[in-house]
């Protein structure tokens, strides 16, 4: 696994890896959250236009964030954010298939 800075064309990978995130976990009876709730989610056009969320992933001077990849694809992201003089894990997605791996260790120890 090769844990990297994220560039502006991560963007759809870890779009991707959050899709594949959310149906491994949250699609079940438990979280009353169907597939089909989660694809229509991630079929919505974004929030804010793609071109923004692009930049944001190299030039947010309050975040950083990193993606795993495993082989050419990717398999995870993580964010860390500066609030209030504070750095808080935002974001941490991972694929089932590297559930395990110390992933978030490996991260943390990048910086």
């Amino acid at each position: 696994m090769n844990i990297r800075d994220a560039k502006s064309f991560d963007y759809e990978g870890i779009k991707r890896v959050q899709k594949i995130t959310w149906l491994a976990t949250y699609s079940d009876k438990k979280h009353g959250i169907t597939r089909e709730e989660i694809e229509a989610r991630f079929n919505q056009p974004p929030r804010r236009p793609i071109e923004e969320s692009k930049k944001a992933i190299e030039g947010d001077k309050n975040s950083h964030y990193w993606v795993a990849e495993e082989t050419t694809s990717l398999s995870a992201s993580a964010v860390l954010c500066e609030r209030m003089a504070r750095i808080e894990l935002a974001q941490s997605t991972s694929c089932p298939s590297i559930k395990g791996k110390v992933l978030a260790r490996n991260l943390f120890l990048r910086e």
